[in-house]
């Protein structure tokens, strides 16, 4: 019988302990990490955040509420204040802008335009702030402008959300939600008169619950994509 080297030996083990290791793992499977959310009792992986976690940055006026990235900074609303400030890699924070409107604390979410959505008739980094049922476009400028981009059909007074679509399904358009479970497009494309201008505002559902935090999934999330 042909001698098999030490080191192929060693090397051949190995791999099986590893593939059996695999195959116990798969029979039995658990999470890795847990995590404990301060809003549920329940356990969620991943786990443990680090053992001395110390803030990046320091939002006021009861922020962060919502939170949007582009490739240099982030960018936050505050609950009580209609200020958008700009946090950069260092964590230091300042005033991009302040939307209108005010004098009681709200839930302000927010999302930045993506390069997709310019198909859609948006401009490429603007960022949307919703307060109630209304939509302000802050330009990236220079300089920083601040409009009303949109007042939605919807009775929410606080609880919204706001995203791009990045995939398509919905035409690269902006989606938004609502506390009475409105689901509403958005596109900005000119068309010809006697059409309304733009923005144009479609209700695309009605689920009757309280909505936050869309997101279009990606084509290859399986059935749902």
């Amino acid at each position: 019988m042909k001698k098999i080297p030490l080191g192929t030996k060693i090397i051949v083990t190995t791999a099986g302990l590893v593939a059996m290791a695999g195959i116990f793992y798969a029979a039995n499977p658990r999470p890795v990490v847990t995590v404990n959310t301060p809003q549920s009792p329940l356990r969620h992986p991943p786990n443990h955040p680090a053992a001395n976690p110390q803030p990046f940055a320091i939002i006021n006026n009861g922020g962060p509420i919502g939170v949007a990235a582009s490739k240099t900074d982030v960018i936050a609303t505050q609950y009580c204040s209609q200020k958008i400030v700009k946090i950069d890699c260092l964590g230091n924070v300042t005033v991009l802008a302040t939307i209108p409107g005010g004098g009681t604390c709200s839930e302000k979410y927010m999302t930045i335009a993506p390069a997709q959505s310019a198909d859609a008739g948006f401009t490429p980094r603007d960022i949307f702030v919703t307060q109630g049922n209304q939509i302000f476009k802050v330009s990236a400028g220079p300089p920083v402008t601040v409009t009303l981009f949109a007042t939605l059909p919807i009775n929410t007074t606080d609880h919204t959300g706001i995203t791009f679509d990045h995939e398509g399904t919905f035409g690269f358009n902006m989606i938004v939600t609502s506390e009475n479970g409105v689901v509403l497009q958005v596109d900005n494309l000119p068309v010809p008169s006697p059409a309304p201008t733009p923005p144009h505002v479609t209700v695309i559902a009605r689920t009757g619950t309280e909505l936050e935090g869309p997101a279009v999934v990606p084509r290859e999330f399986g059935p749902y994509g």
